[in-house]
């Protein structure tokens, strides 16, 4: 690891403290978890996670609604984990590269939006890459993170968990 990615992940963590991604940037986004691990020296995970607690409306109307409770029961929280690999290279003058390293979740109707995914970190790699004008030696980590978690819009999923569910 260089010299200068080694002092600003040092720098980072020391800022940190201990303290979990969702405070140190001050995300509050209900059922949403964010976590950082590190992999190797240039190499990390941010991992974006989400359970909804959704109230599901059951309209079987054939039913008693005893039964449309018991049925509920069944029903499991929608679960969505969206990891990205983030490599930084030795040259502290070439800008990180983000990949979809996985994307899973339990929910059929968001199962297509691995693709989504996909764009944002091309998007978000293509736009460091093409204008080096762009990144700079002294765009630290946690700022590095920062930008790349406003490009992702955590608040789309909140608002994908929102969407009505009929049975």
């Amino acid at each position: 690891m260089s010299t200068i990615i080694k002092r600003f992940n040092r720098q980072f963590n020391n800022q940190r403290n201990n303290i979990d991604l969702n405070n140190y940037f001050n995300i509050n986004i209900k059922n949403c978890i964010l976590k950082l691990d590190y992999i190797e020296d240039n190499n990390f995970y941010v991992t974006v996670n989400y359970e909804s607690q959704k109230e599901y409306e059951i309209s079987l109307i054939t039913l008693p609604t005893e039964i449309n409770h018991y049925i509920y029961e069944f029903l499991k929280p929608i679960k969505v984990e969206i990891k990205f690999l983030v490599k930084y290279e030795q040259n502290p003058f070439r800008p990180s590269k983000w990949t979809l390293f996985n994307f899973s979740t339990n929910a059929r109707h968001l199962r297509n939006y691995d693709n989504y995914y996909i764009h944002i970190t091309d998007m978000r790699n293509h736009y460091y890459n093409i204008d080096s004008s762009n990144w700079s030696v002294f765009l630290a980590i946690d700022k590095d993170i920062l930008d790349f978690l406003v490009r992702l819009n955590l608040n789309h999923v909140e608002k994908m968990f929102s969407e009505k569910i009929e049975f």
